[in-house]
């Protein structure tokens, strides 16, 4: 009987626990708001894209793009790109000061074949663009 009771709060505990994480809404207060520089073309200005990038090569820690973002109201932030060609990149964190601020996204993945791969960035109502080689 005992482990029957232990068992109940322990699944009612975890229930309550599970329920009270923070979910990142773009649209809701406390979350950073904020537009991404881009050129004529909708290339994100600047970008800084890191590390090699290699047919059917898992991407490490040293694969990652910071981009700029103009930061108009300060909080959290999670950004993601779309996935072109079995890879992606995504970072978050909390912007904390407005004005142009560094966000740095990891990739994650294995490129799927060589060529040029365009990324799509949105953050806010804002989006941009970027491109990574694979060789």
């Amino acid at each position: 009987m005992n482990i029957l009771r232990f068992l109940t709060i322990f699944l009612f505990a975890g229930f309550i626990l599970s329920s009270c994480q923070k979910v990142f809404d773009p649209g809701s207060a406390g979350n950073a708001r904020g537009t991404l520089p881009k050129d004529s073309t909708g290339e994100c200005i600047p970008v800084l894209v890191n590390g090699a990038y290699t047919k059917d090569t898992l991407l490490k820690a040293a694969n990652y793009v910071d981009i700029q973002v103009a930061i108009t109201q300060t909080g959290d932030y999670f950004v993601k790109t779309d996935t072109v060609n079995g890879y992606s990149f995504s970072g978050g964190g909390t912007a904390s000061v407005a004005g142009l601020n560094t966000i740095r996204l990891v990739g994650t993945g294995r490129p799927i074949s060589v060529g040029s791969n365009l990324f799509k960035i949105k953050f806010d109502s804002s989006v941009c663009a970027f491109n990574v080689t694979v060789s």
